[in-house]
């Protein structure tokens, strides 16, 4: 059963590491460049556990751009524009 707990965690990087592109920078910042496949319009992720906070991640593709906002619970801890492969470094407080 151990490996499958293994294989479980790794589906789970290839989102955060993955189509989110998240690095950590530090004990309160992560670098985040969303690579989300061209066939989808928006992703929406909720409860990811990064920093030791639950973060909410939605992503809408709109023009050359994506609209990326973070939230902590009921708090927006960014929200805007960047350009597609473009990375964004996100604090959170």
């Amino acid at each position: 059963m151990r490996h499958l707990s293994a294989e479980s965690a790794l589906y789970c990087r290839i989102f955060t590491e993955g189509i989110l592109g998240i690095e950590l920078l530090g004990q309160d910042r992560f670098k985040i460049t969303p690579q989300i496949p061209v066939s989808w319009n928006e992703l929406s992720l909720t409860s990811c556990k990064i920093l030791n906070r639950d973060l909410d991640f939605f992503i809408v593709k709109k023009n050359n751009n994506i609209h990326l906002a973070v939230s902590d619970k009921d708090r927006i801890i960014w929200d805007g524009y960047i350009n597609f492969g473009k990375s964004k470094t996100i604090v959170v407080p």
